[in-house]
């Protein structure tokens, strides 16, 4: 299934809202700011790449920042539906 690619810039949520961003910088030099659901995507990212995932529960932002990765937003395209990691 195709996707974007793009580098993970960032990764920000909120435990209490269950939303999250994800920025994504694309190899065009876009920037974009993805919505995603905190916790879906934090274990997503966590299975990826492992390490995401403290022990206190916080999100170990360095362990995915510089990642290249595949993903896909959902029907209406303002969602994160789907990421992977690149293939190199």
């Amino acid at each position: 299934m195709k996707g974007q690619t793009g580098t993970i810039q960032d990764f920000k949520g909120s435990w209490n809202s269950g939303i999250a961003f994800l920025t994504v910088k694309h190899e065009d030099g876009t920037t974009r700011l993805i919505y995603c659901d905190n916790a879906a995507t934090v274990r997503a990212l966590d299975s990826v790449f492992g390490n995401v995932i403290g022990n206190d529960h916080t999100v170990n932002v360095e362990a995915i920042k510089g990642k290249k990765i595949v993903y896909r937003l959902d029907e209406c395209g303002f969602v994160l539906a789907w990421i992977r990691r690149m293939e190199e």
